[in-house]
């Protein structure tokens, strides 16, 4: 964030405005949105970043290797690069977004609780 340098601030109180805003983001957001439990969180990245990440590598692929794909060795409209690989992501982003808010998490069940 830049540490000390500023624009009309003495180094030391610039600093020390930018630790007091992000502490009272990072709070801000922590009260504001709710907890995950480590399996809501796992399951969610196995079933979407995961996947979502990998089609990422291949449409990175893609858009390298395919000729008519690639702007940068051609020259040659470079706008279909840019449409295809977004094609691809959009259509993966909505068919996992589709499958993961499908399924519901498992309720918990607590044995000693009285």
């Amino acid at each position: 964030l830049g540490g000390w340098q500023g624009p009309f601030l003495p180094p030391f109180a610039w600093f020390l405005l930018k630790t007091y805003v992000l502490i009272f983001v990072l709070m801000w957001w922590r009260w504001t949105f709710p907890r995950l439990r480590i399996d809501q969180l796992m399951r969610f990245a196995w079933t979407f970043l995961l996947p979502l990440s990998l089609i990422n590598i291949f449409a990175a692929g893609l858009w390298y290797h395919i000729p008519w794909v690639n702007a940068g060795r051609l020259g040659e409209l470079p706008i279909l690069g840019w449409l295809v690989s977004a094609a691809i992501l959009w259509m993966t982003y909505t068919w996992l977004g589709k499958k993961v808010q499908g399924t519901a998490f498992e309720k918990r069940i607590y044995k000693f609780a009285s």
